[in-house]
């Protein structure tokens, strides 16, 4: 069959074509590369069936990850480069049902609005002067200029290779190597070296044996502080809150009042040390099937980082964050923070939790929460949309302390009404001279209450 020159070419975006290596591609490179991989795929197969997005998509995403890996810019995972292409391609795949619809100003300003970078970026600051990102995602200084052009004017392109800053990058890791391997090497040698004086020691003086004495204590306990974990004291201080700065004065102190040889624990180390036991447990959290899932709600303080006109402002803000256990066995899963705290959003930021982490949900038979409406609903509650996703009835498992709080809080309410702050009600105010009361006036107030009981 005879293809022609019109196959090839995009309604949106015009001519396909390959994709440049010498700028960071836009969102219409992409997409014209996207088709071009398309037709060229469809040409291989030689059958009339159409290719399918996944094998599309991990030609494109690792061509364009590669031309970023030229520029020396950090990227984000395939999976979001996957996802960004997947939201861009639905786009124009909707537009196309409805282009004959088109004004010529609205596909223009379309094509106009496809000529910004496809940015992929692990580093999405706009000012890298305040960039916050972790060292892994950061920006090099010299790319500063070249992405900044390319998020904004695009005139710059990537030149070929650097020999001057070759020549130092390789400086410099080599320097970092030998450094590694000397640190590495220094006990090694103290240590060989304190054996050679032990030895030699039937002929040494006491001075020398002392001075080889003091030597190997100082050893061991540069041993010690190197070795030194901190599992416990990073759960506790990850339970109450407890900064880095202030968990490690207190424990320093705490080390000095018991004169332990280790006087001081820095707070980068004690920062390092949380990092690894929260991945300790997560890592002991897998989970492939789940029998019974518990959840529960709470609202913590999380502390953000807003931008305004250039300037980053720390701001706290209260998130309503949902745990999630599994049981048997009370094994923590994660937590997850839904969009709305309505039962909709909370029940679809579990699933979303739950795919995420590859969880199998097949094998659940119970689930467990508290008694409020949003979770116990007859129709939209967390727990019946639960039953419709998974086509299937659960075993409500329904904390029982929320449900005896009820009834002890409605008598409360009815007998001596609301309270707001210091004002309380009658039954309240008689507690403070119920000891002076006459036991008359209290079986009076008590026949009193009962009449205002209401009848079931």
């Amino acid at each position: 069959m005879q293809r022609t020159r019109s196959v090839f070419k995009c309604p949106l975006l015009g001519d396909v074509c390959e994709m440049k290596e010498n700028v960071l591609p836009s969102y219409e490179d992409v997409m014209k590369y996207y088709e071009w991989t398309r037709h060229q795929l469809k040409l291989l197969l030689e059958t009339a069936k159409e290719p399918i997005f996944g094998e599309i998509a991990d030609i494109v995403t690792s061509r364009a990850e590669n031309i970023w890996q030229t520029a020396s810019i950090p990227t984000v995972t395939q999976t979001r480069i996957v996802q960004m292409l997947k939201a861009y391609h639905l786009k124009c795949k909707n537009l196309l049902k409805s282009i004959k619809r088109f004004s010529p100003d609205k596909l223009n300003s379309f094509q106009q609005s496809s000529k910004i970078l496809f940015d992929i970026s692990a580093c999405k600051c706009k000012e890298f002067a305040q960039c916050i990102c972790p060292k892994d995602k950061k920006v090099p200084k010299p790319e500063h200029p070249f992405l900044t052009d390319q998020r904004t004017t695009r005139i710059m392109v990537i030149s070929g290779i650097d020999v001057t800053a070759t020549k130092n990058l390789q400086k410099t890791l080599k320097g970092k190597h030998e450094r590694e391997n000397r640190q590495n090497t220094s006990f090694s040698t103290s240590t060989l070296a304190d054996l050679n004086v032990s030895t030699s020691s039937a002929t040494s003086s006491e001075s020398e044996k002392q001075e080889s004495s003091m030597i190997l204590n100082i050893i061991e306990k540069k041993i010690k502080k190197s070795t030194l974990n901190f599992p416990t004291l990073s759960k506790i201080c990850d339970r109450y809150g407890v900064s880095d700065r202030a968990a490690a004065a207190i424990a320093s102190s705490v080390l000095f009042d018991i004169g332990s040889d280790v006087e001081i624990i820095d707070r980068h180390k004690l920062r390092r040390e949380r990092t690894k036991t929260r991945e300790k447990i997560m890592e002991n959290a897998a989970v492939t099937e789940l029998l019974a899932l518990y959840f529960d709600v709470r609202k913590d303080k999380t502390l953000k980082i807003d931008k305004k006109g250039g300037k980053c402002y720390r701001t706290m803000v209260v998130e309503e964050r949902i745990s999630l256990n599994q049981e048997p066995g009370s094994i923590y899963m994660g937590y997850v923070v839904p969009d709305v705290g309505t039962a909709k959003g909370i029940e679809a930021a579990i699933t979303g939790f739950l795919l995420q982490k590859e969880v199998s949900q097949d094998k659940i038979m119970a689930i467990g929460c508290d008694g409020t409406n949003v979770n116990t609903g007859k129709y939209v509650g967390v727990i019946r949309l639960l039953e419709k996703r998974l086509q299937k009835p659960l075993q409500w498992i329904i904390c029982l302390l929320h449900l005896n709080e009820l009834p002890l809080r409605h008598m409360f309410l009815h007998l001596d009404g609301c309270t707001s702050g210091l004002n309380i009600g009658p039954q309240g105010k008689s507690l403070e001279t119920c000891e002076s009361c006459l036991l008359k006036n209290l079986n009076a107030s008590k026949v009193k209450c009962y009449q205002k009981w209401p009848k079931i």
